[in-house]
């Protein structure tokens, strides 16, 4: 076999994977931060019923047009390009927006499908070297998947697609080496994309027109990193601040308004305003008025938090885990911002990472809001996961406060309390794990409005400090939820003093039990014996308003379903001519079921070490893939019996994490990011060679019992891997991400007594 055709298979993987993860971040941007994992989907669903295409259309879909596919899958990203930038997706559940959903769906597979015809071409006419081409494969797929992060840091998400689209040519290349006709059609397209790559970027016209159902307008300057994309535009009208006093009747501070993922807004203070005292009758500015000396911000955005605590002359360290936003406010916006950041210790990390390797202690530990304010108000957020309202991390704010210090939390407050009762829970789970059962003067809520801000303190409040409050919030005229004196809501007021949090979790119509780390959903308080309700669209209830993005994911769920149907198990029943034994079916439907349920929730567990969906998904994905194609290279050198060997160990080592993930996760939380995403690479490649086993084995088996039952092997592999993206995730917000791997162990499991029985026949 020709070395060109490695390479073309490698530029072409490599480039797939690099649209994968790009798309999780235009998504994010475009549509909600839920239709992210849609990426890996269709990523799955496009390879599958390309490789399903060629496998049932040998004659028409021929080794000799490899050139013409590779073509097409650098073509087709153009028109991933187009629908990035014009459409998405809006909140709306009605039944209208589904034939958006659908197409989106379709056309961006498109460059999966070609990708997936051009490696499958290979590996039919070439099956001997399986191996081989597998290896080829998950190699260029790991690479793709750290070439992204500089790939979006440098020309942003929609100009990425070019580029990525630039590397698919590579591929074509190699693959149509040495024809020279080719070879100048793929010189003269990538000369074309070079041009506008170019010109975009002196104009900027790549760049997203819709976000969210709405246009994007009046934006003045739009940033894109690996981590997201930030825009910062003028207020039509004064910004009057999360909840401010009604006791405030004068002009408020100029700001400029600026927000993460067309999502999660953060104003810019103009620090030279001399109205900077409106910031302080905001209910988010009530822990500035009860504590001053050390202060710590987390999630410090675009700044008001800080020059609200400059105002009272303390010391500030600001935590922002972006650095664009950093680079925004501080330089390019500077003189606006007064350079804010110059005026504070700023550490450019994520909030949980700097606390672990942190050994000051704070007066004030300030989270006004962080992460969005529409979105989560709008359900949006259901299914976001964040490390910052944890159990751990409630215990890591604690251990990082003085012995008077104060945490305080401001978040929207409903009809029917969520995120705010919430906090409650996870304070008394905090505090119970420092020996403190009565929480009772440990904990105070305030509100103005759709805004409370939530007290907590590691030693009891004080009589003094009770009385400040009091008074802050008469003067203010803010409402008190709940002190220990002032005890006005029922609801809070039974979950701060029971003795049994989990009757009150019981009865209580909402989950607002307390979140760990493996399973983060804070906004996500959907109660599984509601899920019909929500299902049948009967959203008469507050809390089933408020978890909306639900919806989508069981729409994603019936469209994986549907398309997997009509795209795979239709077409090889109907045109294969052979059949495949049962059983060798069914072991096919559990390696794409099982390495789903491996593969999500890794993701999910190494965001908490990495701090970001991007990295953890990059560092994840390189690692199972590149030691997935060691693992099927050895396949082509080791005795059969050493598969069934390396699926035991996997189950094992599974297992063992679902036990001991915790502790390691927080050990490496001290170290840099390099070292993290080092130990991250060396820990999931423990998965990745035993992950890279199974498929190769089971290709080689169904080729010795027919080679017509290859087809069968492709598509049902492909449509339980579609369909086990989004079943993974239903179970990791439902049940939590271990009891996912678990599932992904049995799937395993079941996978070796079938293996088991072909390497016995």
């Amino acid at each position: 076999m020709k070395r060109s055709l490695y390479a073309g298979i490698f530029f072409t993987t490599s480039s797939l994977l690099m649209l994968e993860i790009s798309l999780t971040r235009i998504f994010s941007v475009t549509m909600w931060y839920h239709f992210a994992f849609l990426a890996v989907s269709l990523a799955v669903f496009g390879m599958g019923t390309g490789g399903l295409t060629v496998y049932l259309f040998p004659g028409r879909v021929s080794r000799k047009n490899l050139t013409y596919y590779s073509l097409l899958c650098g073509l087709s990203m153009v028109a991933v390009l187009v629908v990035s930038m014009y459409v998405s997706l809006p909140l709306d559940v009605s039944y209208e927006s589904l034939p958006l959903l659908l197409v989106t769906y379709v056309v961006c597979s498109l460059p999966f499908f070609f990708g997936g015809v051009c490696v499958s071409l290979i590996l039919l006419h070439k099956s001997e070297h399986v191996s081989f081409i597998y290896f080829s494969d998950l190699l260029g797929s790991g690479v793709g998947c750290f070439l992204v992060i500089p790939v979006l840091n440098v020309v942003g998400g929609p100009p990425s697609l070019l580029v990525i689209a630039l590397c698919s040519l590579t591929g074509t290349f190699f693959f149509s080496y040495p024809h020279k006709k080719s070879l100048y059609s793929i010189l003269l397209i990538s000369i074309l994309f070079l041009s506008i790559l170019f010109y975009n970027g002196q104009r900027n016209v790549l760049d997203i027109r819709m976000a969210k159902g709405f246009p994007q307008k009046h934006i003045t300057t739009s940033e894109w990193n690996a981590l997201s994309r930030v825009a910062v535009f003028e207020l039509g009208a004064p910004f009057y601040g999360w909840a401010l006093s009604e006791i405030w009747t004068g002009d408020v501070v100029d700001n400029l308004g600026m927000d993460i993922d067309a999502n999660a807004y953060s104003p810019i203070v103009k620090f030279s305003d001399e109205r900077k005292e409106s910031l302080l009758h905001d209910v988010t500015a009530v822990p500035f008025h009860l504590k001053t000396g050390n202060i710590l911000i987390i999630g410090s955005g675009g700044g008001r938090d800080i020059v609200t605590a400059l105002l009272f002359d303390n010391t500030v360290t600001a935590v922002e885990i972006n650095p664009l936003i950093v680079t925004l406010v501080n330089d390019n916006y500077g003189e606006y911002s007064g350079h804010i950041y110059d005026q504070v210790n700023l550490h450019v990390q994520e909030g949980r990472s700097f606390l672990e390797h942190s050994p000051d202690t704070y007066d004030l530990i300030q989270m006004a809001l962080v992460d969005t304010w529409a979105a989560s108000a709008s359900g949006a957020y259901a299914l976001s996961e964040t490390y910052l309202y944890t159990v751990e991390a409630f215990s890591a704010y604690i251990s990082h406060l003085n012995d008077d210090g104060i945490l305080s939390i401001s978040r929207w407050i409903f009809e029917n309390p969520q995120q705010t009762l919430r906090l409650v829970s996870l304070a008394r789970e905090a505090l119970r794990k420092e020996g403190i059962d009565d929480a009772s003067s440990h904990i105070v809520v305030v509100k103005n409005r759709g805004v409370a801000t939530f007290l907590l303190k590691k030693t009891p409040f004080t009589e003094t400090e009770f009385q400040e409050i009091e008074e802050l919030c008469n003067k203010m005229q803010f409402e008190i939820v709940y002190t220990f004196y002032h005890q006005n809501d029922p609801v809070f007021t039974e979950l701060i003093t029971t003795r049994n949090t989990q009757e009150f979790f019981h009865t209580y119509p909402l989950d607002v039990s307390p979140t760990t780390d493996d399973d983060p959903f804070f906004f996500y308080t959907v109660k599984f014996s509601d899920l019909p309700q929500l299902i049948s669209l009967n959203l008469e209830s507050e809390s089933l308003k408020n978890n909306l993005a639900l919806l989508w994911l069981f729409r994603l769920i019936v469209i994986s379903l549907v398309l997997g149907l009509i795209f795979f198990f239709v077409p090889t029943f109907y045109f294969s001519k052979r059949t495949i034994d049962k059983k060798l079916l069914f072991y096919f439907a559990l390696l794409g079921l099982g390495f789903m349920f491996v593969e999500i929730p890794l993701m999910q567990k190494f965001m908490l070490v990495l701090g970001h969906p991007t990295y953890a998904l990059s560092v994840v994905l390189f690692s199972l893939l590149v030691s997935g194609g060691i693992g099927s290279y050895l396949t082509n050198v080791l005795p059969r019996r050493h598969v069934r060997i390396a699926i035991v160990y996997l189950i094992v080592v599974i297992l063992l994490y679902t036990v001991g993930f915790s502790v390691l996760a927080h050990s490496f939380l001290k170290s840099s990011l390099l070292f993290r995403a080092v130990l991250s690479v060396g820990l999931t490649s423990a998965f990745g060679i035993a992950m890279g086993m199974p498929f190769p084995t089971g290709i080689k088996i169904a080729d010795s019992i027919s080679h017509g039952a290859i087809p069968w092997a492709w598509s049902i592999n492909g449509a339980f891997s579609v369909l086990g993206s989004a079943l993974a995730v239903f179970v990791g917000i439902n049940f939590g991400f271990s009891a996912a791997l678990v599932i992904g162990a049995v799937l395993y499991g079941t996978a070796l007594i079938l293996l088991s029985f072909y390497v016995k026949t």
